[in-house]
């Protein structure tokens, strides 16, 4: 996949992740905390800005097929490695106020 296709991708899975002013409950399971697929969280944005979200930062990552996940402050981000002819499917965390890669 071209570096400039894969740039769309990540604008708009971040722009998605970081507009987090209020902060939402952590999902660390299939259908949520209880498994009840139940949404308790307030305050949450009808509209968005006339002049759009404001990114907090970006980093490059490899083409993948899930969505980032945000827990405890972390940004979870499953994509993949590539180097002709082969290719390694890796798991990155990224510290959710700064994007700096964290363990």
């Amino acid at each position: 996949m071209n570096r400039n296709c894969r740039r769309p991708f990540l604008t708009a899975a971040l722009a998605l992740l970081l507009p987090s002013a209020v902060r939402a409950a952590d999902w660390p399971q299939w259908r949520g905390p209880n498994r009840d697929n139940v949404w308790s969280e307030t305050g949450i944005l009808q509209t968005l800005q006339a002049d759009g979200l404001k990114i907090r930062w970006r980093t490059p990552v490899g083409p993948g097929w899930s969505s980032p996940v945000v827990v405890r402050g972390r940004v979870y981000l499953t994509d993949m490695r590539l180097e002709k002819p082969r290719a390694w499917e890796r798991i990155q965390c990224f510290k959710e106020s700064t994007g700096k890669r964290s363990s």
